[in-house]
């Protein structure tokens, strides 16, 4: 779930990245990265650009993030937290 979420984000950062330069930049792929959670560890598809401009994570940057279970009006839902 967190996995889903965390990769769709990525890819609406990069359109919004991509929309915000002049200049001929474009999607070049993805690459993977291994994500700590506090949940377990865990590996996400993250996408590139062709001039290398777009760096979601840095590297070596530990990035911790939990599902925290919460109750709204009796049912359950997840809340993300970075």
């Amino acid at each position: 779930m967190i996995k889903n979420l965390v990769e769709a984000a990525l890819e609406a950062e990069l359109d919004s990245h991509l929309a915000r330069k002049l200049t001929a930049n474009r999607r070049n792929g993805k690459s993977r990265k291994t994500i700590k959670s506090l949940n377990g560890n865990f590996e996400l598809t993250t996408p590139r650009d062709g001039d290398g401009t777009f760096t979601p994570f840095k590297p070596g940057e530990v990035v911790e993030m939990s599902v925290k279970p919460r109750f709204f009006n009796g049912q359950f839902s997840g809340l993300v937290e970075a």
